[in-house]
């Protein structure tokens, strides 16, 4: 037996032979799905000379740095903490279901837990347990891009 996958149009599931992306059906989406991929594929870091690759490897490493000087490591390292590790496995059991999906009718396993005041705006409710609430991956997601979204607003007016 061959191995298959499924097409990768939403939505679809058809069945397709692995080496393929699209079913019959969907195959006008193969051009655009190459085009896109080729354009997040490192194949042209493989044909840039050394100074090339050195000056893009400078330009990458500065924009890391950038970012991780907006955002401090006491913020990362803090959800490695024995602390953080108790009180949020401590929360998924007390709460085990979608605090959001919930709301909308809809059970769902928590999958973790998230601070409903953000650690960056306010760093002393960082272990409140009233500060924490249990989300699924979805709906983390999506307050997360809302809260990202704020800021951005938020450091546009200043």
């Amino acid at each position: 037996m061959s191995v298959v996958r499924f097409c990768s149009a939403a939505g679809c599931r058809e069945v397709i032979p692995v080496g393929q992306y699209f079913c019959k059906k969907h195959q006008y989406l193969q051009k655009e799905y190459e085009d896109k991929r080729k354009h997040w594929q490192r194949d042209n870091y493989k044909k840039m000379t050394k100074e090339q690759k050195h000056e893009y490897n400078r330009k990458v490493y500065k924009k890391r740095m950038e970012r991780s000087a907006k955002a401090p490591h006491d913020y990362n390292r803090f959800y490695k903490t024995s602390k953080w590790v108790k009180l949020s496995r401590q929360t998924l059991q007390k709460s085990p279901v979608c605090v959001v999906c919930l709301r909308k009718g809809i059970v769902k396993k928590a999958d973790l837990v998230d601070h409903i005041v953000p650690i960056r705006e306010d760093w002393s409710k960082r272990l409140d347990p009233t500060n924490l609430q249990s989300l699924c991956y979805r709906c983390h997601r999506e307050k997360t891009r809302k809260d990202h979204q704020r800021e951005r607003k938020i450091n546009m007016n200043s």
